[in-house]
């Protein structure tokens, strides 16, 4: 949203900049340029807050679906705590999000990198720490990766798949 702003301000000196020219009707060749570089500013701006905002509510969505089954599985809060949780995959883009990424493909390397890989990223792991007291960590063996495949299989969802074993939880992404 700051973009649209920016646009107006950048669309606004340049009309302001040609006013005084001397030669005959330059501020029409030179304000058109301007008036559409402010509409393609307001219009990529919003786009773009859009799919942001969008992928913000699609993140969360995801987070909350996902605290929701680790709670339904280990309904002592204790219990859960006290587990290594591994989490792997991204959750990807929103519907939105795709759909501005395919019309603007600038904003699909905009949209910021936290939003998509919880398992790569220190927002998500901060967010399960600080707000659910529970522990993503980073394992030593196979690249701080968990083997998950010979977990067995606790829960499986459209979205993610729930693995666990002993004291390990393996989430992965779908």
């Amino acid at each position: 949203r700051a973009l649209v702003g920016f646009g107006m301000v950048l669309a606004i000196m340049g009309v302001f900049a040609t006013r005084n020219l001397t030669v005959k009707n330059p501020k029409i060749l030179l304000a058109v340029p301007g008036f559409l570089l402010l509409y393609l500013f307001i219009v990529f701006g919003f786009a773009y807050s859009n799919a942001l905002a969008d992928q913000q509510r699609y993140g969360d969505f995801r987070n909350d679906l996902m605290i929701s089954d680790l709670s339904h599985l280990y309904p002592n809060h204790e219990e859960l705590a006290s587990k290594k949780l591994q989490i792997q995959g991204q959750i990807g883009l929103s519907a939105v999000a795709q759909h501005v990424a395919n019309e603007y493909p600038v904003t699909n390397m905009m949209i910021d990198i936290a939003q998509q890989g919880l398992s790569e990223h220190v927002w998500g792991t901060k967010r399960f720490q600080f707000n659910y007291n529970i522990g993503v960590e980073n394992f030593p063996d196979n690249n701080g990766r968990l083997d998950c495949s010979v977990m067995p299989v606790k829960l499986d969802t459209y979205y993610h798949e729930i693995r666990a074993e002993g004291e390990y939880i393996c989430v992965i992404l779908k």
